[in-house]
């Protein structure tokens, strides 16, 4: 199976408007794969407007009392009543900022508007799963999309009690994959070696991990001791 498999969904319930993408489809990390009108995200939006404007207003006071407090005119308690306020609004601003940052949202929906929210693909490979309808609502619980990078590939296997001394993490393996007209030989390596023995079937599990981007078909030679 892949070295590397997202499960990608919405983390705020929305409506699926549109589609960029279509099952088999390689993309890019950060790449759109769908939007959704999300009105949870348009208030947390709106929100971040005004505590924006808030903010704003709260630090011009500040800097005003603090500039009137050097000279004498204002008093320390209207300093660090302006000081206090401007902080105040300041964390709340920065929260909700690391709110939509925490949905993978930007400040603002753009040309889509405060509710539209882009579903996007966090690593490279390709669309393996695709289960979504346009006008279909999605919750933080579904997984519209599954997106596989099969540029490393790995593989739990099993090896006999009698040959395990055979088997260690780092060792080398040729693996041949077959295409329309001939094997091609790539290498693996086993990076894992289980420690527990299987009472029942009296063998050892192992991972085998191998770059084999085009493979339709494997077979895995293990070493033997006179190799």
């Amino acid at each position: 199976m892949p070295d590397r498999v997202a499960e990608v969904g919405p983390l705020l319930e929305g409506k699926l408007t549109g589609l960029a993408v279509d099952l088999g489809d390689r993309v890019n990390k950060g790449q759109l794969l769908a939007t959704l009108n999300s009105v949870e995200l348009a208030r947390i939006r709106s929100r971040l407007i005004s505590l924006e404007a808030r903010k704003e207003a709260a630090e011009s006071d500040y800097n005003r009392e603090r500039e009137l407090q050097g000279q004498g005119i204002s008093s320390e308690e209207e300093f660090l009543d302006a000081k206090a306020a401007f902080l105040e609004t300041k964390a709340e601003y920065d929260s909700v900022r690391e709110q939509l940052a925490v949905y993978g949202s930007e400040s603002s929906g753009d040309s889509g508007g405060l509710a539209q929210y882009a579903l996007r693909s966090p690593i490279e490979g390709r669309v393996e799963q695709m289960h979504v309808r346009l006008g279909q609502t999605l919750s933080p619980s579904d997984t519209p999309f599954i997106v596989a990078d099969a540029s490393v590939l790995w593989a739990i296997l099993q090896v006999s009690e009698s040959d395990i001394d055979q088997i260690s993490t780092g060792d080398e393996v040729q693996i041949s994959s077959r295409d329309s007209s001939s094997d091609r030989f790539h290498s693996g390596q086993v990076s894992w070696v289980s420690s527990m023995l299987d009472e029942k079937t009296r063998t050892i599990r192992f991972a085998l991990c191998w770059s084999l981007p085009e493979a339709t078909f494997a077979r895995i030679p293990m070493p033997r001791p006179e190799s």
